[in-house]
């Protein structure tokens, strides 16, 4: 589309030298002398679930009837930093248990449409604070995600904790995602004998 940029550009200074600037689409800003000060954007009118990171997708640039400077435009999904909060599925009545600290885990992170690996990070123990969210024995973790898409978030069964799964459609008001996990258990029988004693 460089092309047909310019020649709009072009056909807009033509119309100033005849004297119609709104014909050139110049109706507002600026001045034939000093310049025309524009605004640049890349859209993706097919691809709505597309978000642009407007950072790298937009410019500003001031054209003269010299020409305009080279400007070079970057497509990049705008991207959130999302906090995973994996807690235990213990609610906090059930005493001891729900206090007792879960090991670090691997939360692997996937596109849920084509499965693609996208990130592993370790969720470590969060600090206490007034919410749930670091209630004791939880765990907290950051990644960059991209809006407009949806992941899966896994955690692998361990020698102490079971699997669990969360997905999460990324959207400009996610902040975090929560993932429950419950402890492995098991049985364990006491047989008491009578013992002679001395």
């Amino acid at each position: 589309q460089q092309t047909s940029l310019a020649d709009h550009l072009r056909a807009m200074f033509e119309a100033v030298d005849g004297g119609d600037a709104a014909a050139g689409g110049l109706t507002s800003g600026g001045g034939a002398a000093g310049g025309w000060e524009l605004e640049v954007e890349v859209v993706l009118p097919n691809f709505a679930d597309v978000v642009l990171d407007t950072a790298l997708s937009r410019a500003a640039l001031t054209v003269t009837k010299g020409g305009a400077p080279r400007i070079r435009l970057a497509l990049a999904r705008r991207a959130r930093e999302v906090l995973v909060r994996v807690a235990p599925a213990e609610p906090r009545a059930a005493g001891r248990v729900s206090a007792l600290p879960l090991p670090p885990l691997r939360v692997d992170v996937r596109h849920s449409a084509s499965g693609t690996h996208v990130a592993s990070v370790i969720a470590a123990p969060a600090a206490s604070g007034g919410d749930d969210s670091a209630s004791p024995g939880s765990l907290a973790a950051t990644v960059q995600l991209h809006e407009g898409l949806s992941y899966a978030l896994t955690i692998e069964a361990t020698a102490t904790t079971l699997a669990a799964s969360e997905t999460l459609s990324v959207s400009s008001g996610t902040s975090d995602v929560r993932l429950t996990v419950r402890r492995a258990s098991a049985s364990l029988s006491l047989t008491c004998c009578a013992a002679q004693l001395p």
